[in-house]
């Protein structure tokens, strides 16, 4: 049994992180024709669904870097848990833009489309536009064959404009929910710094 898992741990984690779609379905078809209440809920539930895998899967590099540079590392590097979420932030990169369509599915459906524009020329509702936008390239470039395309160093240069991504979507939420959506972002932010002057001390020194 464990064996099973094991080999089909990916499709495992595919379903776990498509279970959430049940319930946004649910609301989405018994509140229907939507009010207000339940546009904001479904608008709700799939912006932080994928916000949070989006800052899950940006944390998952700096996190590992941190911990290669201190004592604990000879005791977690083999712990596979931690292999595991590194091999997999493709998969949670994948489910980001997937809640992410959702989240702009909702608003598509639910707004009155003479509204389109003026909306987009908001700095709430641009700012959201760009962080969808940067994420559509990436979703279309996340499977193996694409990664050999591109080859290693182009794949991994585009794939960057997640943290574009990533500053578009703190904008966003700020402008949306306030200042207080942003303390998620302020961790990233530090490990980033930290991790990238690390990396200028290291091309200094070498």
């Amino acid at each position: 049994m464990i064996e099973v898992i094991k080999k089909n741990s990916k499709y495992i984690l595919w379903l776990i992180l498509f279970l959430p779609t049940f319930g946004i379905m649910a609301e989405a078809l018994t509140g229907y024709p939507w009010s207000s209440h339940t546009y904001e809920e479904i608008i709700e539930t799939t912006g932080e669904a994928s916000s949070f895998l989006l800052l899950f899967t940006l944390y998952i590099s700096p996190v590992i870097f941190i911990l290669k540079l201190s004592v604990i590392w000879s005791l977690v590097k083999n712990l596979k848990i931690l292999q595991w979420v590194n091999g997999n932030k493709r998969s949670f990169g994948v489910f980001t833009f997937y809640y992410a369509m959702l989240h702009v599915a909702a608003y598509l459906l639910y707004k009155n489309p003479s509204k389109f524009f003026s909306d987009a020329t908001t700095m709430v509702y641009f700012s959201g536009w760009i962080a969808f936008l940067i994420l559509v390239p990436l979703f279309l470039t996340s499977t193996d064959r694409a990664v050999s395309m591109l080859q290693g160093r182009k794949w991994k240069a585009l794939h960057r404009f997640v943290y574009i991504a990533a500053v578009a979507l703190a904008l966003h939420i700020a402008l949306a929910d306030g200042a207080d959506g942003l303390v998620q972002f302020l961790p990233l932010l530090l490990l980033e710094i930290y991790r990238y002057s690390q990396y200028r001390k290291k091309r200094v020194h070498s």
